[in-house]
C-alpha cells in the first residue's frame, strides 16, 4: 500500500475500534495512575468507536480529505476520558498531515506535538511518552510506507514497555501504562492495514504485581463538555481551569473544542466554559465517588454517561454540533444554573484516567 486511502482508513478505524474493545479489560485492569478507577480501556474503545462509526457514515464516494476530517471530528466528540481526550488529539495530528499525502512520518510527528499540547502538565511514562517515541523513531527513515507502520508500531511497543521504569507509580504496581498500551494497539492496527498482515490478538502486558483495590475517601469531579468557543477564550479557559484542578486536557480548534478537567466542584469549572463560549454535554448525569488504592488519595471525578453507539453520527466536520438547550448551556448563568449543568455533565465517579 502506497497510501491510506478512504477505504483503508475506514478499515483501521474499525480495527482499531475492534481491538481495543477485545482488549478494553485488560487495560482496565492495569489503569493505576493516577487515579486507579479502572477504564482507561473502556474509554479509549468508546473514543475509537466513536471516530470508526463517524467514517463509516459517509457516502462510499467521499475524498480521502473528507474521510480524515470525519475521523478526526468523530474522535473529537466521542473521546472519553484523559487518554481518550488524547488519542483524539493524536488522531486529529494525523489527520492534520495524511489528508493532503501518505506523510506518515509526519503525521506520527504532528500526532505527538499536538497531544502534548493539549496537556497542561505533562507526564513521562505515559501515553505521551508512547506517541513521541513511536514519531520519533521514524524520522528520517528511508523506507516505503508499511515499513514506516511497522516500525513506529514497534516503537510503541518498545516504549510501552519502558513506561514503568519512566514513571515510579507503574514501575510499583507493576503494569506499563494503560493509556500508552491502547495508543500501541492504535497504531499496531495502522500497521496491519497498510502492510495487509494480521497480527491476530493484541498484547496488553499484564500486571506482574497485585494491583491494590478501589476503596472509598470522598468526593471529586471529573468535568467534560463540548465548547463552542474562539481560540483567544479557550487559552484564557485553560488558565482557569488549571488552578481549579488538575488533569487538564483541552483539544479540538476551528471553534469547537473538549474539555476534561478534575476538580472538587463541578459548578465552577462549567461556570468557566460559559464564560468562554457555549457548553454542551454529549453526556448524562450518574453518581460516584473518589477512591483510594495502597493507602494512597486519587482524586475522584464527575464522569460523563454516554448516549447511544457513538456520539457522531452522518455529519460532514465543517458541521456544527447540534445546539444546547437552554437547560444545557443557555438560559440562566448565575452559579446555581451552572452548578446545575456541572451535574448534567456527568456523575461522580472512583476517578478518572489522565497522563
Amino acid at each position: 500500500m502506497k497510501i491510506l486511502d478512504p477505504p483503508a482508513v475506514r478499515r483501521w478505524a474499525r480495527l482499531a475500534a475492534d481491538a481495543l474493545g477485545e482488549a478494553k479489560t485488560e487495560i482496565d485492569a492495569i489503569n493505576v495512575f493516577p487515579v486507579a478507577d479502572g477504564d482507561t480501556g473502556t474509554n479509549l474503545h468508546l473514543t475509537m468507536l466513536s471516530a470508526a462509526e463517524a467514517v463509516e457514515s459517509l457516502p462510499d464516494d467521499v475524498d480521502a480529505s473528507v474521510v480524515w476530517q470525519t475521523l478526526s471530528y468523530g474522535a473529537l466528540v466521542g473521546a472519553r476520558g484523559n487518554s481518550g481526550v488524547i488519542v483524539s488529539q493524536a488522531l486529529r495530528g494525523l489527520a492534520e498531515v495524511l489528508k493532503d499525502g501518505p506523510d506518515l512520518r509526519a503525521g506520527l510527528l504532528r500526532a505527538a506535538v499536538l497531544a502534548r499540547e493539549a496537556v497542561a502538565r505533562p507526564v513521562e511514562g505515559t501515553v505521551l511518552s508512547v506517541l513521541e517515541s513511536a514519531a520519533r523513531a521514524v524520522q528520517g527513515v528511508d523506507a516505503d510506507l508499511p515499513e514506516v507502520a511497522r516500525q513506529a508500531a514497534g516503537e510503541a511497543r518498545a516504549a510501552l514497555r519502558r513506561t514503568p521504569a519512566q514513571l515510579e507509580v507503574l514501575a510499583r504496581s507493576g503494569v506499563v501504562d494503560a493509556g500508552g498500551a491502547g495508543a500501541a494497539i492504535v497504531l499496531e492496527t495502522l500497521a496491519t492495514v497498510i502492510s495487509g498482515t494480521s497480527a491476530g490478538r493484541y498484547e496488553v502486558p499484564g500486571p506482574t504485581a497485585r494491583v491494590s483495590p478501589l476503596t472509598e475517601v470522598g468526593a471529586g469531579y471529573e468535568v467534560m463538555y463540548l465548547l463552542d468557543a474562539d481560540d483567544r477564550a479557550v487559552a484564557g479557559l485553560r488558565e482557569e481551569l488549571d488552578a481549579m484542578g488538575d488533569s487538564l486536557v483541552v483539544i479540538g480548534g476551528d471553534g469547537l473544542w473538549n474539555v476534561h478537567v478534575h476538580v472538587d466542584e463541578a459548578g465552577p469549572a462549567v461556570e468557566a466554559g460559559v464564560r468562554a463560549g457555549r457548553p454542551h454535554p454529549p453526556w448524562q448525569r450518574g453518581t460516584g465517588r473518589r477512591g483510594r488504592r495502597g493507602g494512597r488519595r486519587h482524586r475522584g471525578a464527575v464522569r460523563g454517561v454516554r448516549r447511544g453507539r457513538g456520539a457522531a453520527r452522518a455529519r460532514h466536520p465543517s458541521h456544527a454540533p447540534r445546539p444546547a438547550g437552554r437547560d444545557q448551556a443557555g438560559g440562566q448563568r448565575g452559579r446555581g444554573a451552572a452548578e446545575r449543568r456541572g451535574r448534567t455533565l456527568g456523575r461522580r465517579r472512583g476517578g478518572g484516567d489522565r497522563p
